[in-house]
């Protein structure tokens, strides 16, 4: 488990971060999202050792960041947003290295080099300097050396940054085989990519966490409601109905049906109202169900509004 306290990071009188928690538990991914200079990067540099936090304290796995760094640093495995490679090393030297740094060595560090590689692909470049390879294949690498030692939990800036979509699509992949059995923490500004492959949002904005909970709450749990029913003349009827905001009446959806959009008020389950409503107008109804929303707009819905933090944090 990592649990994350209340952190924060000054710098002068800028605050980056501001009381910051999350407890991180079991296997999954979660995503962490948020503009340019919302705190994502300083949160995760402060989770990983990387960067003191200026009040608040890190634990992983039961042991302090700061009171023993080394032991909690072993858990885990991290790309930064600038990927730590040396340009005048092969790639293998380069991982055998990286390896070396978390305790792996001999037959073992073999045995683990030869799976990241594998993994992420990069196996037919192993014998060329860092130096010569594209951007693509330098972030490769860089994730590479993460998974190095299958540590508990693995943390990844940006991981697709600078890679073409069928590499994109690789890495996905291997992110989704790695929250099977680890837990990952992920930034990311593609919003379609984190709704794909992430169980938990967590959605920064100004250095304060704005919203938290699972990809299937977030997405659905938006409070809007298509009903379909045999009368075009609804919309006065399903208004009056308390816990209901606004009625939409959409396009005819079949002969002699048609949908309406019902927008609903924060924690209100009309969905019996609605039904019964229906029947009462002798209309149906012919259809109920909820609509999805995008993660695009529930993360700007959540930065324009502040959002709410009080979901669930695991």
């Amino acid at each position: 488990m990592i649990e994350l306290k209340r952190l924060y990071k000054r710098y002068g009188d800028k605050t980056a971060v501001e009381d910051f928690s999350l407890t991180i538990t079991g296997n999954q991914v979660i995503g962490l999202l948020g503009r340019n200079g919302a705190g994502k990067s300083t949160t995760m540099n402060m989770m990983t050792g990387c960067l003191p936090p200026s009040a608040g304290s890190v634990t992983v796995g039961g042991f302090d960041m700061l009171e023993q760094p080394e032991k909690a640093k072993r858990l885990l495995g991290y790309l930064p947003e600038h990927p730590p490679l040396y340009p005048d090393m092969t790639v293998s030297e380069y991982l055998r290295f990286a390896a070396g740094l978390k305790g792996v060595k001999g037959e073992a560090a073999r045995a683990e080099t030869g799976m990241a590689m594998e993994a992420l692909s990069v196996g037919d470049v192993r014998n060329r300097l860092i130096r010569q390879l594209s951007k693509g294949y330098r972030q490769r690498v860089g994730i590479a050396q993460a998974i190095l030692g299958r540590p508990a939990y693995v943390i990844l800036d940006e991981p697709t940054a600078g890679l073409d979509p069928i590499q994109i699509r690789d890495v996905r992949d291997l992110i989704r085989d790695l929250g099977a059995r680890c837990s990952v923490v992920l930034s990311s500004h593609i919003l379609p990519e984190a709704a794909d492959i992430c169980r938990h949002i967590v959605i920064m904005h100004e250095g304060k966490i704005v919203v938290s909970d699972s990809t299937e709450s977030l997405i659905n749990d938006n409070g809007r409601l298509i009903v379909r029913a045999g009368a075009e003349m609804l919309e006065q009827r399903l208004r009056l109905i308390p816990g209901v905001e606004d009625v939409r009446r959409l396009d005819r959806a079949e002969e002699g049906a048609w949908d309406y959009r019902i927008d609903c008020k924060p924690g209100a389950d009309v969905r019996r109202e609605i039904a019964a409503a229906c029947h009462d107008a002798g209309a149906g109804p012919l259809m109920l169900r909820p609509v999805q929303a995008t993660l695009e707009e529930v993360f700007l819905q959540a930065i324009q509004t502040g959002g709410c933090a009080d979901g669930p944090n695991e």
